[in-house]
Formats: structure tokens, sequence, C-alpha cells
């Protein structure tokens, strides 16, 4: 039986960086500026935490995936040694 709580999973540090902006409601165009990368680039990265995140959430969109980095954001980074 797997135990983990549901912040139990790991990011990169650039998926980190992207989950901390959306948390504030930055669009994939600012997050793309910001981190000095093209928006397909933040669009790939987007695509990823969405399926890591898939069996956690019923739908997986920026904004739902926004509304879950807001409550869990905390625990999520000291998941991941941040």
């Amino acid at each position: 039986m797997d135990t983990k709580p549901e912040t139990a999973i790991t990011f990169s540090p650039r998926q980190m960086q992207i989950l901390e902006r959306l948390a504030v409601g930055k669009s994939a165009g600012e997050i793309a500026k910001e981190l000095f990368r093209s928006k397909k680039t933040v669009d790939n990265q987007l695509e990823q935490i969405y399926k890591k995140l898939r069996h956690l959430l019923s739908k997986s969109n920026r904004v739902t995936v926004a509304l879950w980095c807001q409550k869990n954001l905390e625990a999520v980074r000291q998941f991941n040694g941040k």
C-alpha cells in the first residue's frame, strides 16, 4: 500500500520554478519571459508537470494545477529539498 502524501512527487528544478510561478497566476508566456525560455519550452515542461499530477487531479490543466500549487507548494518544496 502506497502511503506517500500527494505532495510526494519529484519535480525538476525547472519544474519547481514553473510551479512557483503558476501558483501566483502567471501564464506560460509570462513564465517563459521570466525564465528566459521559449513559450514552447515552458509548454513542454507544463505537459510533464500535468503528467505527474494526472493521478491526483480530475482535470489536469493550468488552472487546476495552479490551484493545487497554491495549496501544496510549501510541502512540494520540502519534499523536493528546496
